[in-house]
């Protein structure tokens, strides 16, 4: 990673966690650890192993999804977006997953979001059955918590808040 790569992630990250502290009381947040697969098998034997880029293409398409299964054609037509926070953790020597805080709207709830994310994830080419979904009540914490690798965890492509 670049210096000016860095410096843009360390001001988004400050950014977040001050707006985050400033957020309105009344918004409740999730934070969801989603798992993945190493490899996928296909029915020929081969395998495609997961890297980093698949990885993230694997979290923005869940994004993509569960933005579509939410706010249904409000989001086609771009007017509402769910506010999602995406940090990547794990790689060489531990199993790769996700940590997300995600705003849950008001026309939705925790039990809602947290059913179609597990749907969702699973339907997923790399998404893995063990998952964590808890209401996060103090945002910013989660912030720093998703960030205990460095800046680089943060994925700047599946950021919307």
């Amino acid at each position: 990673m670049n210096t000016k790569d860095k410096d843009a992630k360390l001001a988004c990250i400050k950014w977040l966690i001050t707006s985050l502290r400033l957020r309105d009381s009344k918004k409740q947040w999730i934070f969801i650890t989603l798992t993945m697969k190493q490899a996928v098998r296909y029915k020929n034997g081969n395998y495609e192993y997961l890297t980093e880029d698949k990885a993230n293409q694997n979290a923005q398409w869940f994004a993509h999804a569960l933005n579509k299964r939410i706010y249904k054609s409000r989001y086609k037509r771009g007017k509402a977006k769910l506010k999602l926070v995406d940090f990547a953790e794990g790689g060489n020597t531990e199993r790769r997953h996700r940590h997300m805080l995600i705003e849950i709207p008001e026309c939705s709830s925790f039990g809602e979001i947290s059913y179609y994310a597990e749907k969702i994830w699973g339907g997923s080419r790399f998404g893995y059955r063990y998952n964590d979904y808890q209401i996060a009540n103090k945002p910013e914490k989660i912030i720093s918590y998703g960030l205990k690798t460095g800046a680089e965890a943060l994925n700047l492509n599946n950021l919307s808040i």
